[in-house]
């Protein structure tokens, strides 16, 4: 017998995608989105490389990090821009702290990078900090981040609720990060490693690293990075219609909402609102918060600090939008695009660009997916779309 169709199988270019889904107001839609890999040159200019790569139909798990979004999202309300690299101490000399920032237009996203430190226990009193050692290169990751998971003793459950309740004991906001301490237990704290990556608006300080009970966990800085955003960590998590417990009645409180990320009022939402009112679009956004931006035109430049050794480094966005038409019973669309995704890699000098064109059907479109008694069929029967003059489906 043969196997039904993947998603990918409809699709003549491997860096392209197109399907049926429906926008934030759910209307009909369809959806395509195509991928590009660019080089960044010296200047910050950026050009095709050689090789494009396909889309990545699947996330890829980290176990050890954030894992990587999957490039197949139909619809973003936003474009994320995603930093990976490391911090670099300026022409190579070993330093202890420093600024590593990315900027686009007059958002400026910041962390302060420290190097190695740990914690002397003392009993009813605030530990002792070590002095930062000196580091040439750190990476920026969420691993060295503020955040982490405190053991604490729980009883056993009793109902299937208590089973799959969150661990207290995890940041909900950055739970594979280090520093986060609820009690000052010396077998936690003393020698423990503190974060590498701090907001600097709000640093941590011996006062504040024993949180001190669970519900406490808003209080704490935020956890800051410039790559991808974990989908179960405070804040994107609100955007399933969850929220941490612990959170305070006023969540005006919180930094999230203070700095714009979350609107006030979000906790009496997500605990009164219907679970098909809760389930927003914006949950699709994974950017670390600050860094999804009202849809870029694609020629922007990104400036980077602190990312390379030689310096600042500006990168201009290429600039030139993918064609996409659309011809559905003897009429040709040429679709609106937008980037949905800019991914810049330092270490590798690449850029990701992934765009998505949208196209409203002049009828409902039938639902149709490839079964394993029905493996040909074709969600997109009738409809041929083309990307740059070439034919995609």
């Amino acid at each position: 017998m043969k196997p039904p169709l993947s998603a990918k199988d409809l699709f003549q270019l491997p860096n392209g995608f197109a399907l049926i889904a429906v926008d934030d107001q759910s209307r009909q839609i369809v959806s395509v989105g195509w991928k590009e890999t660019h080089t960044i040159a010296e200047d910050g200019t950026c050009g095709l490389a050689e090789v494009q790569e396909p889309f990545d139909f699947e996330e890829a798990t980290d176990p050890d990090g954030v894992s990587a979004e999957s490039e197949f999202v139909p619809y973003k309300l936003a474009t994320d821009l995603v930093v990976f690299g490391s911090a670099w101490a300026p022409q190579g000399r070993a330093i202890t702290e420093m600024v590593a920032a990315v900027q686009l237009g007059q958002v400026r996203k910041e962390v302060i990078v420290l190097g190695s430190r740990s914690c002397t226990f003392r009993e009813n009193r605030p530990p002792i900090f070590s002095e930062p050692q000196p580091f040439e290169t750190m990476p920026l990751s969420y691993n060295l981040a503020y955040g982490g998971v405190d053991a604490i003793e729980m009883p056993p459950p009793e109902t299937l609720l208590d089973f799959l309740s969150p661990y207290p004991g995890a940041y909900p906001r950055n739970d594979i990060g280090k520093g986060y301490v609820i009690y000052n237990n010396p077998d936690r704290v003393e020698g423990l490693e503190l974060p590498n990556l701090e907001d600097p608006v709000d640093r941590l300080t011996p006062e504040r690293l024993i949180v001190g009970s669970p519900a406490n966990w808003w209080k704490q800085p935020m956890p800051q990075c410039f790559e991808w955003f974990s989908p179960g960590w405070y804040p994107r998590v609100v955007h399933l219609g969850c929220v941490p417990d612990g959170l305070p009645d006023d969540d005006r409180l919180v930094p999230e909402v203070q700095r714009g990320y979350l609107d006030p009022g979000h906790k009496r939402f997500c605990e009164q609102a219907s679970l098909e009112e809760k389930l927003l679009f914006s949950f699709t956004n994974g950017a670390s918060p600050g860094l999804s931006f009202p849809y870029l035109r694609g020629d922007e430049v990104i400036h980077l600090e602190g990312m390379r050794p030689e310096g600042a480094w500006s990168i201009r966005l290429p600039g030139k939008v993918p064609e996409m038409l659309l011809r559905f019973r003897g009429e040709t669309t040429q679709l609106p695009v937008v980037p949905q995704t800019v991914l810049i890699e330092t270490e590798e000098a690449k850029l990701t660009l992934v765009w998505r064109g949208w196209w409203y059907p002049t009828v409902q479109l039938p639902r149709r997916f490839p079964t394993i008694k029905n493996p040909d069929v074709d969600p997109l029967e009738g409809i041929d779309i083309s990307i740059n003059g070439t034919a995609l489906h």
